[in-house]
C-alpha cells in the first residue's frame, strides 16, 4: 500500500498531467503554422502534396484579390524547358482560393487568382523558360472557415512553340501534323475555353490574302486565331472554331514580308493533333471599281471572293472585315433591277449601287440577300444609264458568289398621275416589282410606293379602304389624300398590313371627292399579294318636320347600307283603341290641327296601317338612294287629351323625314 506521501505525489502528477494535456491543446490551437507568411513557404514536389489545413493561419499581405484570408504559403520551381501545371483541390465542402506570384517574398507580383482551381479549366501553368522559374502560391479560405486541401503539381517538357516568340515556321501547302500538348494558355487567352495553345508563323511572299485551313486529327476539335503585328503586341484578326472540309477556310489579309501568326488551341480545354494548310491568293480582275465586270440578264458567275479586298467600308457599316467585287449594269428601261446574289457557303451577301463614275460615285441603294429569290435586292434604274454595283461577303471566310439579274419595267401606277382606279369590293392582288421610291412620306418611311384612286359612288356616306400585306412583317406606310395629284390634302395615315383586322381608311366622303391612296412597304423586300378592300356605307339623315306631339313613341331602327333593312316602329300610347302609321311623301306645308302649337299632320299619307303595334320595314336598294320619306303615327282614343288639345279624338306623333343618302 503506497504511503500517504506517495499517494499525494501520484495525485499531484495526475493533476499536472491533465493541466499539461489541456494547456498543451490550447497552445497547439493558438500556434501559428510555419508557412503563415511568404518567407516560410513550404516547397512543393511533383505529384500530390498534402493534405493541408489552414487552422491557426492569419491573413497575409499583400491584400487578397477577393474576400478570403487565413492563408498559407508554398513555392515550386519549373526547371528550364519544363512546363508545370498547379491545381489546388479542396478535400471538403469548403471553398478555397489560390493566388500565384512571381518574384521573391520582398517583391511579389500577382500572376493569377483562381477559385476551385482543381478543375482542369482553372489550372495554373508556369513555363521554366531557359533558366527556370520559381513561383509562390498562397491558399486561403473565407475568414470564418477552416479548409483542407491538397496541391497537385504536374510537370512535362514544354512545347517549343508554347509562346509567340517560339512560333514554328509554316510553308505554303500542307504543314504538320502538330499538337498542342504540353502547352500553356498565352496571354491574352485564346477565344472559347481553350487551355493550352501553340504558335505558328508564316511570311507571305506577295501582298493580298492568305487562306488558312486547320484540320483536327482523330476527332480533335481545334480553335484557330489569326494575328499580325509583333509578338510583344500581336493584334487578333479572327478567332473561331475551325471548319475543316466544309469549304470555309479562314482568309487573312497579307503584306509581302510581314509575318502572320496562327495560334491553335483545343475546344473545351482538350488537346490533340492537327494539320495546317496555307495558300496565297491573287486578287480577281474586278477587285476594284475600275475593273468592274458587266452583268448580263440571267445567271452570272460564280465569282471568287477569296483574293478580293474590301474597297471601302460598307454603308451602313456591317462588318470591318470581308471583301467585295465590282460590276456594272446598263439599264434598258425605266423600272427596277432585281438581283439575287448567293454565296456558296450560305449567309448574307451585301449589294450596293452607285450613281456616277468610279472616281466620283454616290451611294444610291444598299441591300442584303440570303439567297431567297422572293426577296431580291432592288435597285431603281432609268433607261440608258449605267449603274455601278458592289457585291461582297462580310466575313473572313473564303467563298464565291453567283448573281441572278433581271429588269422589270416601271408600273403605270408608280406615280400619282397614273393612280390605278379601285372598285368597290376586293381589288388585287398587286405586286410592287418595278415600283421606285418617291419621297418624302408624310406619315413615315418606305422603300418605294404605289398609287391608287377611288371615286365614291354614294352622294354621302362612309368609305372604308382596308389593305392586306401578307408576309410583310414590318408593315407598310399608307397615306390617304383628297384633292388632285398637283395639290393633294392629307386625310389619314395607316402603318400596318394586318389582314385580319380593319386597318385602313374610314372617312365621311361624297361622290364629288375622289380619294388618293399611296402605299409603300416599310422594308426593302417586295410584297407579292397586296389587296385592297373598299366598302361604302351610305349616310342616313333625319329631321323633324313637326314636333310637340304626344301620341306615343315612333322609332327609327337599323342601318342604311346595301342589303340592310331600316325599320320604323310605332308603339302607341296606352288607352288608344286604334292607330295608324302614315308613310308617304313630305307635305309642302304641314297641316296645323291645333292653332298655337307646332303639332300638325305632316305627311301625305299614301300608306296607312292599323294595328296595336305597328312596324314598317324599308329595304335599302339602289332605287332608294337619294329618296326622302316622311313617317307619322296617329292614335285614336276617347280620352280628354290629345292634339288638338282636349279634342279627345286623336293623338299625333312627331313627323320625321328620312333622307337616304
Amino acid at each position: 500500500m503506497p504511503s500517504p506521501n506517495a499517494a499525494h505525489r501520484e495525485l499531484l502528477h495526475c493533476i499536472l498531467g491533465l493541466a499539461l494535456l489541456f494547456g498543451g491543446t490550447e497552445s497547439a490551437r493558438a500556434q501559428t503554422p510555419p508557412n503563415d507568411e511568404c518567407v516560410g513557404a513550404i516547397p512543393l514536389a511533383i505529384g500530390s502534396n498534402g493534405p493541408f489545413a489552414n487552422q491557426g493561419a492569419t491573413t497575409s499581405a499583400p491584400a487578397w484579390c477577393t474576400s478570403v484570408g487565413r492563408d498559407l504559403w508554398y513555392r515550386f520551381d519549373a526547371a528550364p524547358g519544363q512546363l508545370v501545371r498547379a491545381r489546388v483541390c479542396s478535400t471538403g465542402l469548403e471553398g478555397v482560393a489560390s493566388e500565384f506570384f512571381a518574384g521573391d517574398c520582398s517583391n511579389l507580383r500577382s500572376l493569377a487568382c483562381l477559385f476551385d482551381s482543381c478543375l482542369p479549366a482553372n489550372a495554373f501553368f508556369v513555363a521554366g523558360g531557359t533558366s527556370g522559374t520559381r513561383t509562390y502560391l498562397r491558399v486561403g479560405a473565407f475568414p470564418s472557415q477552416s479548409a483542407r486541401y491538397t496541391i497537385e503539381i504536374d510537370a512535362q517538357p514544354q512545347a517549343p512553340n508554347d509562346e509567340c516568340t517560339g512560333a514554328l515556321p509554316l510553308q505554303p501547302g500542307l504543314n504538320g501534323p502538330f499538337s498542342n500538348r504540353n502547352s500553356s494558355p498565352s496571354s491574352p487567352r485564346l477565344c472559347s475555353s481553350a487551355l493550352g495553345d501553340v504558335w505558328f508563323r508564316y511570311v507571305p511572299a506577295t501582298s493580298g490574302f492568305v487562306l488558312v485551313e486547320v484540320c483536327g486529327v482523330g476527332g480533335f476539335d481545334p480553335i484557330a486565331e489569326l494575328l499580325d503585328g509583333p509578338c510583344a503586341s500581336p493584334v487578333s484578326r479572327f478567332c473561331e472554331r475551325t471548319r475543316c472540309g466544309t469549304s470555309q477556310p479562314f482568309r487573312m489579309p497579307s503584306v509581302a514580308g510581314q509575318a502572320i501568326f496562327v495560334r491553335i488551341g483545343g475546344r473545351a480545354g482538350t488537346d490533340g493533333s492537327f494539320t495546317l494548310s496555307l495558300r496565297e491568293l491573287s486578287a480577281p480582275p474586278n477587285d476594284e471599281c475600275t475593273g468592274a465586270l458587266p452583268l448580263l440578264s440571267g445567271a452570272n458567275g460564280p465569282f471568287d471572293l477569296a483574293g478580293a479586298a474590301l474597297s471601302e467600308p460598307w454603308t451602313p457599316n456591317t462588318s470591318p472585315e470581308g471583301s467585295d467585287i465590282w460590276f456594272t449594269w446598263q439599264a434598258s428601261q425605266d423600272g427596277e433591277l432585281l438581283l439575287d446574289p448567293r454565296s456558296r457557303i450560305g449567309g448574307y451577301v451585301q449589294v450596293q449601287s452607285y450613281f456616277g463614275t468610279c472616281t466620283q460615285r454616290t451611294l444610291r441603294s444598299s441591300g442584303f440577300s440570303a439567297g431567297d429569290p422572293t426577296r431580291p435586292v432592288r435597285i431603281p434604274i432609268r433607261r440608258g444609264e449605267s449603274v455601278l454595283l458592289r457585291a461582297g461577303f462580310t466575313s473572313f471566310f473564303e467563298t464565291s458568289i453567283t448573281i441572278d439579274a433581271r429588269e422589270v419595267p416601271s408600273l403605270a401606277f408608280d406615280e400619282c398621275a397614273g393612280a390605278l382606279s379601285l372598285l368597290e369590293g376586293v381589288n388585287g392582288p398587286f405586286v410592287d416589282a418595278g415600283a421606285t421610291p418617291r419621297g418624302p412620306f408624310a406619315c413615315g418611311t418606305g422603300e418605294r410606293d404605289l398609287w391608287f384612286r377611288y371615286a365614291p359612288r354614294l352622294m354621302q356616306g362612309d368609305t372604308t379602304i382596308d389593305f392586306c400585306l401578307p408576309g410583310v412583317v414590318s408593315g407598310a406606310t399608307v397615306e390617304f389624300y383628297s384633292g388632285t395629284c398637283g395639290n393633294p390634302t392629307l386625310l389619314q395615315c395607316a402603318t400596318t398590313g394586318n389582314c385580319l383586322v380593319s386597318n385602313g381608311f374610314v372617312q365621311a366622303t361624297s361622290s364629288s371627292t375622289p380619294i388618293l391612296i399611296r402605299i409603300a412597304p416599310a422594308n426593302p423586300f417586295p410584297f407579292a399579294s397586296l389587296t385592297l378592300r373598299v366598302t361604302e356605307r351610305p349616310a342616313i339623315r333625319t329631321r323633324t318636320i313637326t314636333s310637340g306631339c304626344g301620341g306615343g313613341n315612333l322609332e327609327l331602327r337599323g342601318t342604311f347600307a346595301p342589303g340592310q333593312v331600316v325599320t320604323f316602329a310605332y308603339d302607341f300610347p296606352a288607352g288608344a283603341t286604334a292607330a295608324l302609321l302614315l308613310f308617304g311623301l313630305e307635305l309642302p306645308t304641314p297641316l296645323p290641327l291645333c292653332p298655337g302649337t307646332t303639332c300638325a299632320l305632316g305627311v301625305d299619307a299614301w300608306n296607312a296601317f292599323t294595328s296595336r303595334s305597328l312596324i314598317f320595314r324599308v329595304p335599302y336598294t339602289p332605287w332608294s338612294q337619294g329618296a326622302s320619306f316622311a313617317v307619322q303615327g296617329i292614335a285614336f282614343n276617347t280620352g280628354t287629351s290629345g292634339c288638338p288639345s282636349g279634342s279627345g279624338v286623336v293623338q299625333l306623333t312627331d313627323t320625321i323625314a328620312v333622307v337616304f343618302q
